[in-house]
């Protein structure tokens, strides 16, 4: 199996992120418009093993019936992509490529968990992103049954946390807080809400279309499915790179056009990560974090 995914309907299989943000005209050809969404599609997140791409790994579907089970009041579906971590990229090219698959995970998961609002949390410099966020939010607001509207995320590290997320949206403050309650309880004006990575409602969007098995279908080992990568440093082609979970260090490398010097270290996990030693790292099993080398 490739390092590098080419099979149909996978997060990166629509327009090169070159090309500009696919429409949302395109995107039903492509695709097919939104399935029909309801609290069954928690169940169906959850068999499938999709884990939560903003980097703690929790179970997506766990995460849903969470706000899903509260006693009462409306919801809110935050799609995070803040993303402030250095080197990484790969959210704001999912959002600038595919804005519509990222809206489609938002709104089925706001029908799975009754919510009346969707709101898009995007990098403030990530223009490109946040400009076909806006386009394809345009593009439905005769369409859709519940609103969704889009905050700039300030330029900060932490500005993606998700306390700092609903605060922000709160009180234009992207400080995390640190006591209960947790946003699931009670989050956007104070009601419960679910904050969610762009990279996972994609996901989701796609197994809501394709169902459980065929995200099963991908991936090696224990973890199924694929992941987005950023690649940066002493590569031939770095950038952003969907992979198999499983696939190895060496071949998401060769994937990548190869080394264009002698690596020497990898940083593994972004800025809350670590340098490694390549020759302990190149038989390695994919994760989902970024990679970052040095020559």
């Amino acid at each position: 199996m490739t390092a590098i995914l080419e099979a149909p309907d996978r997060l990166l299989t629509g327009p090169s992120p070159a090309a500009g943000s696919e429409s949302l005209a395109a995107h039903n050809v492509r695709l097919g418009p939104i399935p029909r969404g309801g609290p069954d599609l928690i169940g169906v997140i959850e068999r499938s093993g999709l884990l939560g791409r903003g980097g703690a790994g929790f179970s997506v579907g766990r995460k849903w019936r969470s706000v899903a089970e509260r006693r009462s009041g409306p919801a809110v579906v935050v799609a995070n992509g803040a993303e402030g971590e250095p080197h990484s990229s790969k959210d704001r090219t999912l959002m600038g490529a595919s804005p519509h698959l990222v809206l489609d995970g938002a709104l089925l998961a706001a029908a799975a968990i009754g919510a009346d609002e969707v709101i898009v949390y995007a990098g403030a410099d990530h223009r490109a992103a946040v400009a076909a966020m806006d386009r394809a939010i345009a593009e439905r607001a005769s369409t859709n049954n519940v609103p969704i509207r889009l905050v700039e995320a300030p330029v900060a590290y932490i500005s993606g946390e998700s306390s700092a997320v609903v605060n922000f949206i709160n009180s234009n403050d992207a400080r995390p807080t640190v006591s209960p309650p947790h946003p699931r309880a009670r989050g956007v004006a104070g009601r419960a809400t679910l904050v969610q990575n762009v990279e996972s409602l994609a996901h989701a969007a796609l197994i809501a279309r394709n169902g459980e098995d065929w995200y099963r279908s991908a991936g090696r080992g224990p973890t199924s499915g694929t992941a987005l990568i950023t690649i940066s440093g002493a590569i031939a082609l770095p950038g952003v790179r969907e992979i198999d979970y499983g696939t190895t260090l060496a071949e998401v490398v060769a994937g990548a056009g190869g080394a264009t010097a002698d690596i020497q270290a990898v940083l593994l996990g972004g800025y809350f990560g670590g340098w490694a030693a390549v020759d302990d790292l190149r038989d390695l099993s994919s994760i989902r974090f970024s990679w970052r080398t040095a020559g």
